[in-house]
């Protein structure tokens, strides 16, 4: 696993991936927002689902990053950006379920990639994508960053 470490902008109109110094959107023309992450992200291979309002699982997902504030996941529908979810991850024969707020939606020959900051996640949650994160060799400012969410 690699750990994933970028700031770039995208674009709220065609959802493209800018070079952090544009002021417009390389694709559409259209004004840029910076977007920064805060944190580091690793890739995995894990199964999770978008849950409905009452519990059941709406759609199974593949969880393709993951990190202290988020992750992306690979959809075969579109998010509306700013909208919230409530997601089930798998992890280690564990399912934990975190709510979150789409970030960022970009359609590509495969579906949907999505990504997601955390809204709300329990300690156990957050212990285990600390074990991940170390696995894959994350900086120590995100565990005592994380670490500061439980006090």
């Amino acid at each position: 696993m690699a750990v994933e470490d970028r700031t770039y902008t995208i674009c709220r109109a065609c959802s493209a991936f800018n070079p952090p110094e544009l002021s417009a959107c390389h694709r559409c023309s259209e004004p840029l927002k910076q977007y920064v992450r805060q944190f580091d992200r690793t890739a995995v291979q894990l199964e999770g689902a978008v849950l409905d309002p009452r519990g059941g699982q709406q759609q199974e997902i593949e969880i393709q990053n993951i990190g202290f504030g988020g992750l992306m996941f690979r959809s075969d529908r579109p998010y509306a950006e700013e909208s919230l979810v409530r997601l089930k991850v798998e992890i280690d024969s564990e399912s934990f379920v975190v709510d979150a707020e789409i970030r960022h939606v970009q359609e590509d020959l495969r579906g949907y990639s999505v990504g997601v900051e955390f809204v709300t996640s329990s300690p156990p949650f957050i212990f285990k994508v600390q074990e991940l994160l170390k696995a894959a060799g994350a900086s120590e400012a995100d565990y005592e960053e994380a670490s500061s969410w439980e006090s």
